[in-house]
């Protein structure tokens, strides 16, 4: 009976119910715990080092679980299935960051996770897969502990933003929306939100029709940058003054 639940589609997801309010306070409780415990630590110490490859599985395992569930189920689409969404991608090259340590990666990571992924947490587009779906799990698992691991990186291993990375990060993030909008063209897909709105409530409902929504994302996703880059800038501006 549990497998059952876990493995076929239930309710529709609600957002802001009981099941997603637990799931926020379950990843915030999550990001205090890491603050608590990483706070001050010295860099790459053995238990930093853990850590980061307990985080770098769950995330892998996150991904493969999902990739797994929709072959096994026979819903594997191209069309939905690729990991090409952002927090995909940022899912992704966190592993490789936590992993090998790459700042690089970090500063993408960073900005996706706040900008973008925070996003996905607070609105999820998760269509009948309302807990105890397995895709419940593997989504919210997979989303906050990308969050997580931004926090872990920079309070363990020092690792933060500069602020040639707000360009950095504008001009890759629009080079890959661009390859991403000609392979939506040839598979008739909807990745990035490229090709219309998603069909459940968020923000973007707020910004207009389809195609100026979505430059309309992509001002709010700089000014965004901008903001979550403040604590740096701040922190840097007290450091000269003293």
């Amino acid at each position: 009976m549990v497998w059952q639940a876990l493995y076929i589609p239930v309710d529709q997801f609600v957002l802001f119910s009981t099941e997603h309010l637990v799931a926020l306070t379950a990843t915030l409780a999550a990001a205090i715990l890491m603050i608590a415990l990483y706070w001050g630590r010295d860099p790459g110490d053995g238990f930093s080092r853990n850590t980061r490859y307990i985080l770098a599985a769950i995330l892998l395992g996150s991904e493969l679980t999902w990739q797994y569930w929709q072959v096994a189920a026979e819903v594997w689409d191209i069309r939905h299935s690729l990991p090409l969404h952002l927090c995909d991608i940022g899912l992704l090259l966190s592993v490789i960051m936590l992993i090998w340590r790459v700042p690089a990666l970090f500063e993408l990571v960073y900005f996706w996770a706040f900008c973008g992924t925070l996003q996905a947490l607070i609105t999820p587009d998760l269509g009948n897969y309302n807990f105890p779906h397995l895709h419940f799990f593997q989504y919210f698992i997979g989303h906050g502990v990308v969050i997580i691991s931004v926090v872990f990186m920079i309070l363990s291993e020092h690792f933060r933003p500069r602020w040639r990375s707000i360009w950095k990060v504008f001009w890759v993030t629009n080079a890959y929306a661009g390859a991403v909008a000609l392979f939506n063209l040839a598979t008739n897909s909807n990745y990035l939100m490229l090709s219309g709105k998603p069909a459940v409530p968020t923000l973007v409902d707020y910004l207009g029709p389809w195609p100026g929504y979505i430059v309309a994302i992509e001002a709010i996703g700089l000014i965004s940058c901008i903001l979550y880059y403040l604590p740096f800038a701040i922190r840097d501006r007290k450091s000269k003054r003293t």
